[in-house]
């Protein structure tokens, strides 16, 4: 006889927990990347920006793009701004909580480079519009919004999980009030 499975509710909450886990571990670790030149996009989209107008934008920034002197810096930026062109392609609208895309070549540990095209929702509405070329991701707006950063109701909670068969439940006990 096996253990009921978990209700929806329960599962839908574990996969978001286990998905807004993950955008934290990225996040901390596009906050560390670094590249030569500047060739990091770093691009955020609120809900309510049309993508038509932000594909013109890049596409006005690929022309200013091509005037770099730098020929190894001026190639990275363009094929980073192509990449994001590309990617906002996937999109007819932008996601209801908005739009986040990072792009550019990166420096590993070990010297080499790696490209990196990411893009993603956020878990929350974020009213900041963000555009910028550096040598490194631009996260910061993330975590002012509280899209990304632990809120304050989360510090003071413990996840556990348990395994029945081959059913798994996630749970979160809360504290709200430390008495001393």
């Amino acid at each position: 006889m096996s253990a009921p499975p978990p209700a929806a509710g329960v599962e839908d909450s574990a996969d978001r927990n286990v998905e807004m886990w993950k955008i934290k571990r990225l996040i901390k670790s596009l906050e560390l990347a670094r590249g030569n030149g500047t060739s990091m996009i770093s691009l955020i989209i609120p809900p309510r920006d049309q993508i038509a107008r932000v594909q013109k934008m890049l596409a006005d920034e690929y022309g200013t793009a091509s005037n770099i002197k730098s020929r190894v810096n001026r190639l990275s930026v363009l094929g980073a701004i192509t990449s994001v062109q590309g990617r906002l392609k996937l999109y007819s609208k932008v996601p209801p909580n908005g739009l986040v895309v990072y792009c550019g070549t990166i420096v590993t540990d070990e010297g080499k480079e790696k490209k990196v095209n990411i893009d993603f929702e956020p878990f929350k509405p974020i009213n900041t519009s963000l555009y910028l070329c550096d040598n490194k991701f631009h996260t910061e707006a993330l975590q002012e919004e509280q899209v990304v950063k632990t809120s304050s109701s989360d510090v003071n909670s413990f996840y556990f999980s348990k395994v029945l068969d081959s059913n798994i439940t996630y749970n979160c006990i809360g504290i709200t009030r430390i008495r001393s």
